[in-house]
């Protein structure tokens, strides 16, 4: 008798971490250099296997790998897709990826080398997209999670998270042109941010600087 339960061959499935910063005014993606086969020494996006005995999520294998691989936590986790295939871990193995990505600061995300593990290292994006030699069709997965953040921002839905709690429209604007990686129109900005009503000014002005004093503003309260 058929069943829906019928046992069949199942595809290895693994989960990549895709995560972003701005380094030098820069948007880089964070790499490790495996420690074990296959692809012993090769930089990738850091990634290990589901382990379905111990999680019951999606999220909870994200929030492992990155513990495992990096030694630290990876706020703002968004679930970017899946991609996978014959041959896409390894040749002849079946393998699905489930791709997760963020954006994080710098000065407050301090990864570390941790489990099968060499070294970590942050690279500009382009550079990344451009490397052939990103095993695992890595190179796909930072073109896809770079345009998705990229398409994000473009839209306003900007990871406030990243920036201070207080903070200008200029500050604001010149985030959003770095992860764009193109010049913005100021006055076309401030309409648009103005139609999101995400922001509202803290009623107090940038104090010490050279330039004229500006307007802070902070993110709203969201009320669910």
């Amino acid at each position: 008798m058929s069943s829906e339960h019928t046992h069949y061959p199942m595809p290895y499935v693994r989960v990549d971490l895709c995560v972003f910063t701005l380094m030098q005014g820069v948007l880089s993606v964070l790499l490790i250099q495996r420690q074990e086969p296959p692809h012993r020494g090769a930089w990738a996006l850091p990634g290990g296997a589901l382990r379905i005995d111990i999680e019951k999520t999606l999220e909870d294998a994200a929030k492992r790998v990155a513990r495992e691989r990096l030694q630290v936590p990876i706020p703002y986790l968004r679930e970017q897709g899946f991609v996978g295939g014959q041959g896409h871990y390894e040749s002849g193995k079946w393998a699905i990826s489930i791709v997760y990505r963020a954006l994080v600061r710098s000065e407050y995300f301090a990864p570390e080398p941790g489990k099968r593990v060499a070294g970590t290292q942050w690279i500009p994006v382009e550079e990344a997209i451009a490397d052939e030699h990103l095993p695992f069709g890595h190179t796909g997965v930072i073109e896809a999670a770079a345009a998705a953040l990229r398409q994000e921002v473009e839209a306003l839905d900007f990871p406030f998270e990243i920036l201070d709690s207080e903070f200008t429209l200029g500050e604001l604007q010149h985030q959003s042109e770095v992860l764009l990686g193109t010049k913005l129109d100021k006055s076309s900005f401030r309409r648009r941010l103005a139609a999101r009503d995400h922001l509202e000014p803290t009623g107090t002005m940038t104090q010490g600087s050279a330039s004229r004093p500006a307007q802070l503003y902070r993110v709203k309260k969201r009320t669910t």
